[in-house]
Parts: C-alpha cells; structure tokens; sequence
C-alpha cells in the first residue's frame, strides 16, 4: 500500500548528525525499511548549511542518485569539483568515493534516492582518509569542515 511521507511526519536522524562530517546537517529518511517496510530503495532529504564540506565518502553495497532541489554546490569525486546547481542529478555508482561541498552563503537542500537496499546501515559508510580537509576552490572564501564545528 502506498505511503506519503514528508519531513513533517519523519523525525530527523538525530543520530547522523552526530558523526564528525555531519554536523550541521538536517537529513531525513523518508523511505526506509524502518518507516515504511520497503525492501530495496532508501530515500532521503538533506540540508547542507552553507560553508560546509562534507568529505569524500563511499557506500560499497549501494549505489546513490543526489538531485539538488534548492541552492547550489559541487560534487566531489577523486577528479575535479563539478558544479552542481538546482535541477542537476548525479548518478553514483556503489563504492564510488563521493562528497558535496556548499560554498555559498545560502543552505542547499539534496533529495537522495539509494538502490539496493532499504536503510543506511546496509548500504555501508567509509570515509575517505584525510578527505575532511578543507577545501577550497579558486574565488571562494575556505569553508567550514563540519568536523571543525564540533
């Protein structure tokens, strides 16, 4: 049976946001095993405040659709920074190291839709060594590693 879920009804992963990297974060699971019984699609919303960098990470047993529905940042990846603006989604295959940097003054909002499994535990999480250094890109000020706020 069909299900509506929004962030109203779900309650924030109060324990996310208790990793380093994710300080500051809003994220929301709105399709889950936990909430909604679904067997192999995760789904989530996420608020990254503005000057923050969310470091190279990696989940091997699933791969991750990240669409920006409000602001703008780069995806990261082992290559080059990619702008990534309002409208824009980027497919990540499972064990891809990936991250997003917000440069701007302004909170990003991301929806996140994960294949292959129904809760972020199965999906695996590594974090990339050293990847929570700050980044800066070229004519923007340093931005605020969420670790560095804790």
């Amino acid at each position: 049976m069909a299900e509506l879920r929004n962030v109203a009804n779900t309650p924030e992963d109060a324990e996310m946001v208790k990793r380093p990297e994710m300080v500051g974060m809003h994220v929301h699971w709105l399709i889950s095993k936990d909430n909604t019984g679904a067997s192999k699609v995760l789904f989530d919303t996420a608020i990254f405040p503005a000057h923050v960098n969310h470091g190279l990470h990696r989940h091997p047993n699933s791969e991750e659709i990240c669409y920006i529905v409000k602001g703008q940042g780069y995806h990261l990846s082992e290559g080059e920074p990619v702008l990534q603006q309002e409208g824009d989604a980027v497919y990540i295959p499972a064990g891809e190291w990936h991250g997003f940097h917000n440069p701007t003054d302004e909170p990003v909002l991301m929806v996140s839709c994960w294949g292959g499994v129904a809760a972020i535990a199965d999906a695996g999480y590594e974090e990339k060594p050293g990847s929570r250094e700050t980044l800066v890109l070229p004519g923007e000020p340093a931005p605020r590693d969420a670790a560095a706020q804790a």
